[in-house]
C-alpha cells in the first residue's frame, strides 16, 4: 500500500496547536533556547577554563605587538597548543550531546501534543536515556548524506529523504540508531517527491518566520516540529 499524507492538513494541524496552546508553546520556546544557550557556552567555558589564564596572556602579547585581526586566533591557538585544540573538540562533541538531549525533549513534546494534546515543560528532559541511540544514528545519517552530495549531490538528497525520520522513531518507538535508520526506510518508500515538497513548504515557513524580525520563529519552530510529527504518525499508520 503506498503511503500518503496532505500537506494542507499538517500544515493545519501544525499551525492550530501553535494556536491554541501559544502561551505553553511561548514559554517552551524560551525554556529550550535559555537551555541550549546558556548549557553550550557554560560545557564549553568548562572545557576552555583550564587554559584561560595562559590565553590572556598570549593575547595581552598580541595586542602589544599589533597583530592583524586575521591573525589572531591562528596565533593563539598555536600558542595554547594541541591539549587546547583537544580540550576544544571533546567540548564541542559533549555541547552537541547536550543539544541533541534537548531536540529529543522537543521532538517528545510534539508527539505529546499529537498524541494527547497536551504536554509539560518537564518533558523537555525526559529522553536522556536515548541520546547515544540518537547520536549514533544522527551521525550515520549525516555521513551518508555527505557521501551522497559528493556523487552527483541527488544522492544526498534521496539518502536525507529516505532516513529523514530517524530521530522520531527513536523518541516514539525507543529503538536502536540502526533499527530507527530501517524503519525510516520503510515509512518512506515511494514517496520522496512527496517528501521533498514537504521539506520545501517547511523552509518557506521558517524562512517567513525569520523575516519577522526573527520574532516569527516562535511560531514557526513548534510548528515544523508538529508538522514533522504530524507526517511521520500518518506515515506509519498507512
Amino acid at each position: 500500500m503506498e503511503r500518503r499524507f496532505s500537506m494542507s492538513q499538517a500544515l493545519r494541524f501544525g499551525f492550530n496547536t501553535v494556536i491554541e496552546h501559544f502561551a505553553f508553546f511561548l514559554a517552551f520556546i524560551l525554556v529550550y533556547v535559555t537551555c541550549a544557550s546558556f548549557g553550550t557556552t557554560f560545557i564549553m567555558g568548562l572545557f576552555a577554563a583550564p587554559f584561560l589564564k595562559k590565553a590572556l596572556a598570549v593575547l595581552s602579547v598580541i595586542d602589544a605587538t599589533g597583530l592583524d585581526r586575521s591573525e589572531v586566533m591562528p596565533t593563539l591557538i598555536k600558542h595554547l597548543g594541541s591539549e587546547f585544540s583537544i580540550a576544544f573538540m571533546i567540548g564541542l562533541l559533549c555541547a552537541t550531546l547536550f543539544n541533541r538531549f534537548l531536540k529529543l525533549g522537543f521532538t517528545r513534546v510534539s508527539l505529546d501534543m499529537y498524541e494527547k494534546e497536551t504536554s509539560s515543560l518537564s518533558r523537555l528532559f525526559s529522553c536522556a536515556r536515548l541520546i547515544f541511540h540518537d547520536a549514533i544514528a544522527a551521525s550515520l545519517y549525516w555521513m551518508m548524506c555527505v557521501l551522497g552530495l559528493m556523487f552527483f549531490f541527488f544522492p544526498g538528497i534521496y539518502l536525507a529523504l529516505r532516513y529523514g525520520f530517524f530521530h522520531q522513531i527513536i523518541v516514539d518507538k525507543q529503538v536502536s540508531a540502526l533499527e530507527s535508520l530501517h524503519m525510516s526506510a520503510q515509512i518512506t518508500h515511494g514517496i520522496k517527491w512527496e517528501l521533498f515538497a514537504f521539506w520545501f513548504l517547511l523552509a518557506l515557513i521558517n524562512m517567513a518566520g525569520f523575516s519577522f524580525f526573527g520574532i516569527g520563529v516562535l511560531v514557526t519552530i513548534p510548528m515544523s516540529s508538529l508538522m514533522y510529527v504530524y507526517v511521520y504518525k500518518k506515515l506509519l499508520q498507512s
